[in-house]
């Protein structure tokens, strides 16, 4: 990674995007924010996908789940390790 680069551009390889956040109004563009963030690989607090049903393995069914705000877990704050 070129970190000399990435302080000299700061934020503005992200302003699209930020700006994108700032002209949410309502609960549809907030739908249509998050499904455009899902789309480029950005994570949003929760997900829905389609897969194969765990219970009844020859059809196919949505579910919806808690992606969190993708934080290590709690040991990686308290490891003493470098």
């Amino acid at each position: 990674m070129d970190s000399a680069l990435c302080d000299q551009l700061g934020l503005k390889p992200l302003e699209e995007e930020l700006q994108k956040i700032d002209a949410v109004q309502s609960r549809e563009d907030l739908q249509k924010l998050m499904s455009h963030f899902q789309t480029i690989g950005i994570s949003i607090p929760f997900a829905y996908f389609i897969n194969q049903d765990q219970k009844q393995s020859d059809r196919y069914i949505g579910y919806l789940y808690q992606s969190g705000i993708n934080l290590p877990d709690r040991d990686y704050y308290f490891n003493k390790d470098k």
